[in-house]
């Protein structure tokens, strides 16, 4: 700071070819007030003696000085190492650390926003509201078959070893039916192969009836159908023709299948044909369509009937055969049901520390096969095993609510995709002919994530207490892990708080090795310091799993102060009508050494450079005379003040003012400390 200080007074000396005169060395009796008066100026500190005849001026020159931190303190985090000042005044290897710590747990809650049904699931009742909370309204998804199995009651379709359970029954006119049995060979060569059963028809009569008959061969099973719901029933069987002997012309032979009840009443007839083969016929996939009963009597009927005879038929005498092989009836049902379906929604996408998920159902039938599991993105698959996957036997009860859950501490990011998108799938399964239901009660899909977080403040003290003109504050800092949010803040002594916005505040995403940030104070720097003391701040925040450091490497601050230029210091009044010569001349000085450049100089429309110093030397010590009209003011600045080191400076100057028409000086005292 450069503090000038002017005194003035008019002092009465002989000189060679002028005289000097000091009004305050006259008789009393002769003195008069003086004609030339000096005045304060609106720059720098003025104050006015002697009737305006003496003045001290203070003036602050442009100053610049750099301090570090003399102190710490760690809001949040763990001191690691370093020290100050000495850790932090060079970018260097050197760094103060401080370690992180645990500052806030952040727990979000979400539930499904949507499903998607899978397989043949369906949805039934409900909706996705009630799958908010606990409370035992269900959201409810019926399952689908999801493996068939068959039942063949007729256990000796294939004839393998002979034909039991097998009824053979006739309607014989002529006496001409036969039961030819079971046959070792010749079977179905479409299917079974091996064995089948044989009828034939054989009319040793050369005479033709006169009036046709209808003959019957029947071979007959009685069964019963499952005890389980079917969803398919179907017959089949085989067949094939062959003559014996002999020859016929008019007859008409057909082949029947047939459904009875238990009571031998015809249900339907699945197959009838009366074009004779005489390779294998194999009718597979014959339907059903009458409706039956689980665990009701049945009978499946194969017949073979001939009509034979008639007016004007000739006579023939001829054997002919029909094999029967491979009859049955399938019952196809589902003996396993699946429920399986899709929950998703949406989540934040912060770096959690924890995944918590819950599933509460229940199932309307006991002993369920269950999993539940969540969607792995990067794996880009439904997880089976470990984190992210739940199995279990549903309780043996029906309708018993269960709740399910898992905590996931080792990378739960890894169950939400970049938008926060995250999918659990609900799976059931049992082996049973009865179709079950899914109901859920309560999914929840909940995240949590740790803010970790470390504070230092810096403290300087000691340093100049000159009004600050700019304050450049200056951190270097680095993190062992990118992507950490860091805050740095000046403290406001006005405000009695830090920085929130502005001069004094800044943020960023660390990103890589010693980051320079530059705060620098233009508006009212002076409420950034009080006392010789500023303090910063520097915090960062991180939503990570684990603590990391915050290591500082520098921390810095540029203090500058004072002013290059005071316009004006002072100005000289002339109240009189004459017209006056006035100038400067430097008498004597102290430590001017540290001052890098001043210039005093008069000035009014025109100037006129009195005082000059440059480098620390008073290269110029008076200046030139300068014009003081009559009634007229002429102004006294400093400018180019600067100084290259602290301290204090005088420079004792004469205001000399020649008399008009004369070598008369008046000489007034002026002092200029400059800080």
């Amino acid at each position: 700071m450069l503090t000038i200080f002017v005194l003035l007074c008019c002092l009465l000396q002989n000189g060679v070819g002028s005289s000097y005169c000091s009004l305050s060395k006259e008789p009393s009796a002769t003195v008069t007030e003086p004609l030339v008066i000096l005045q304060n100026g609106t720059a720098g500190t003025s104050t006015i003696y002697a009737n305006g005849t003496s003045a001290k001026v203070s003036a602050a020159a442009l100053g610049e000085s750099t301090y570090y931190p003399s102190g710490y303190n760690i809001s949040t985090g763990t001191y690691v190492s370093g020290s100050v000042p000495a850790d932090v005044q060079n970018v260097d290897t050197q760094y103060f650390i401080v370690r992180s710590a645990v500052s806030t747990n952040n727990t979000y809650t979400y539930n499904p926003s949507d499903f998607n049904l899978l397989g043949s699931t369906t949805n039934i009742s409900g909706a996705l509201s009630d799958l908010q909370s606990n409370n035992e309204g269900y959201m409810t998804f019926r399952s689908y078959g999801s493996t068939s199995s068959t039942s063949t009651p007729i256990t000796n379709m294939n004839f393998t070893s002979n034909s039991s359970g097998w009824t053979y029954t006739e309607v014989d006119a002529k006496g001409y039916c036969y039961n030819g049995g079971w046959q070792s060979s010749g079977g179905n060569t479409l299917g079974s192969g091996g064995g089948c059963h044989r009828v034939y028809y054989n009319d040793p009569s050369s005479t033709q009836p006169a009036s046709s008959v209808t003959d019957y061969m029947r071979i007959t099973y009685s069964f019963t159908t499952p005890s389980a719901s079917w969803y398919s029933q179907k017959a089949s069987f085989a067949w094939k023709y062959a003559l014996d002997s002999g020859s016929y012309s008019t007859q008409t032979l057909t082949v029947k299948a047939k459904l009875l009840d238990a009571a031998d009443a015809v249900l339907e007839t699945l197959y009838t044909t009366t074009t004779m083969q005489t390779s294998w016929q194999y009718q597979t996939n014959l339907a059903i369509a009458s409706s039956l009963s689980t665990s009701t009597t049945y009978k499946l009927q194969l017949e073979f009937s001939i009509v034979n005879g008639g007016s004007g038929n000739k006579a023939n005498i001829f054997q002919v055969s029909i094999y029967w092989d491979d009859a049955g009836v399938k019952f196809t049902y589902y003996s396993e049901y699946t429920m399986e379906v899709e929950f998703t929604g949406t989540s934040n996408t912060q770096d959690w520390t924890k995944l918590v998920w819950t599933v509460d159902s229940a199932w309307t039938t006991g002993s369920v096969t269950v999993t539940l599991q969540l969607y792995n993105y990067t794996l880009g698959n439904y997880t089976t095993n470990g984190n992210g996957y739940i199995s279990y036997t549903s309780n043996a009860t029906a309708n018993t609510d269960e709740t399910k859950t898992q905590t996931i501490t080792t990378n739960p990011t890894h169950f939400r995709n970049g938008a926060g998108s995250w999918k659990i799938k609900v799976k059931g399964v049992k082996s049973t002919t009865t179709q079950f239901d899914f109901k859920a009660d309560w999914i929840e899909f909940k995240s949590v994530y740790t803010v970790f977080t470390a504070s230092t403040e810096f403290v300087f003290s000691g340093m100049t207490t000159n009004t600050p003109t700019q304050l450049n504050f200056t951190v270097v800092s680095q993190y062992n892990i990118t992507g950490v949010n860091v805050k740095i803040q000046v403290w406001n002594y006005s405000s009695s708080k830090y920085a929130t916005s502005g001069e004094g505040y800044t943020t960023y995403t660390s990103a890589g090795a010693n980051e320079t940030k530059l705060l620098s104070i233009n508006t009212n720097p002076q409420n950034c310091t009080s006392g010789g003391n500023a303090r910063i701040n520097v915090t960062s925040t991180l939503t990570t799993a684990a603590a990391y450091q915050q290591e500082v490497n520098q921390v810095k601050l540029v203090y500058k102060y004072g002013s290059s230029t005071y316009d004006y210091v002072l100005k000289t009044n002339n109240t009189a009508a004459d017209a006056w010569k006035i100038n400067l001349k430097v008498y004597s000085s102290t430590s001017v050494d540290r001052l890098s450049s001043v210039t005093i100089r008069f000035h009014d429309g025109t100037t006129s450079d009195q005082i000059i110093i440059s480098g620390g030397v008073i290269t110029q010590s008076e200046g030139p005379q300068y014009d003081l009209p009559g009634n007229a003011t002429r102004y006294i600045s400093i400018v180019n003040l600067s100084a290259s080191a602290s301290g204090t400076s005088y420079l004792y100057v004469y205001l000399k003012i020649l008399v008009p028409s004369s070598t008369t000086y008046s000489l007034y005292e002026i002092t200029f400390e400059i800080t």
